[in-house]
């Protein structure tokens, strides 16, 4: 467990600055985070807990699993040790410190959590959506290099695949080597388990890697991802094991086109889904729509899915320091797909480029 020390106090009070301020115009006392990478975000803290963010002070309640053996300088928040149950803690503190109104994450509230906080006497409960999320779609110096060296390793790893390959290996034993091999390079455990597919398989978007077979010339879809400090990485290739045929070669210039249009809309201002929209009408020119069977990319940091969404549901525009993914793919049932995933970061305002300034994978 590590308490705050991947992040300096200052930048930690200061995301916490940014979430009291979004509470004070709900006119709320008090913020309830309930979900752990958001707990991370906020503290450093990486067990499990809850954390009630109030106007002056914060509190993180956990149980003895968690609990370090001195408690850390936390600047404005500080341990509450729970033995029991950690809902009468969280009433007693709330009592205590005589917090009426209090927001909590709207997304993260089951049917049993509500009943639960609504146990609170003379508390009015404010769900609110997405308040941490939102503000965790900006990446600051830190996370910037943490998802970097993350993606160091999945670069790696992806590179590698070709070598790894030999006769008759089965997509779960590539999986296996893949996996060995992050770890190896230096991921913590892993955002995700590979995705392995080869022939008929690569046309399942999230196909589980299986007994079949990796035959020459079959398209075989490789995802993958590191992560080093809390922050993931998301990439994706796709490979043809001796010689390619002629129809997937067409394919995947498609595939590359669509990046191409992806990273030269890609500017501060322009929306999310207005860049999803631009691929799907390329590939509609194409007679290949109805091949794209997935949103264009997505965010990436503490989780491996995050905002922005870039697709017809994706709400955000796109800002300065932003990390997300662009994965074009095309699928065609019995035959196969073809899929090619980079990360992009908005920054320095030469945008279009690679990962850095704009930069991408």
């Amino acid at each position: 467990m590590r308490i705050g020390k991947l992040f300096s106090p200052l930048t930690l009070l200061r995301r916490r600055d940014k979430i009291r301020e979004k509470i004070r115009d709900k006119k709320a006392e008090g913020f309830l985070v309930l979900h752990q990478p958001n707990i991370f975000y906020l503290t450093g803290f990486t067990g499990e807990g809850f954390f009630l963010l109030l106007r002056e002070k914060s509190f993180l309640f956990t149980d003895y699993r968690y609990l370090p053996s001195s408690p850390p300088a936390a600047d404005d928040w500080e341990f509450v040790p729970v033995k029991k149950d950690y809902y009468r803690s969280l009433r007693e503190k709330i009592q205590e410190e005589k917090a009426k109104k209090i927001a909590v994450e709207a997304i993260h509230v089951s049917v049993a959590r509500w009943k639960e906080l609504n146990k609170c006497k003379n508390v009015k409960w404010l769900l609110l959506p997405g308040c941490v999320e939102e503000a965790r779609t900006i990446k600051d110096k830190e996370e910037i290099e943490f998802i970097k060296e993350a993606l160091n390793i999945s670069k790696k790893v992806l590179k590698e695949v070709p070598g790894i390959l030999r006769a008759g290996m089965q997509e779960r034993e590539l999986a296996v080597e893949i996996e060995y091999r992050l770890r190896k390079y230096g991921s913590e455990p892993l955002p995700f388990v590979p995705i392995v597919a080869s022939g008929k398989n690569a046309s399942l978007p999230h196909a589980t890697p299986g007994t079949n077979k990796i035959e020459p010339g079959e398209p075989l879809i490789v995802d993958l991802g590191a992560r080093v400090n809390g922050y993931c990485a998301d990439l994706t290739g796709t490979f043809f094991p001796g010689r390619e045929e002629s129809k997937w070669k067409e394919r995947k210039i498609l595939v590359e086109e669509a990046i191409r249009i992806s990273l030269a809309s890609i500017k501060p201002g322009v929306k999310c889904k207005d860049i999803f929209l631009k691929v799907r009408d390329f590939f509609k020119r194409h007679q290949v729509e109805k091949n794209f069977l997935h949103a264009l990319g997505h965010g990436v940091g503490i989780e491996v899915h995050e905002l922005p969404t870039l697709s017809f549901r994706g709400k955000e525009e796109i800002k300065e320091n932003m990390v997300f993914t662009l994965e074009p793919g095309l699928y065609f049932p019995g035959e196969g797909g073809v899929r090619k995933e980079i990360m992009v970061l908005v920054q320095g305002g030469d945008y279009g480029r690679s990962y850095g300034q704009c930069k991408h994978s």
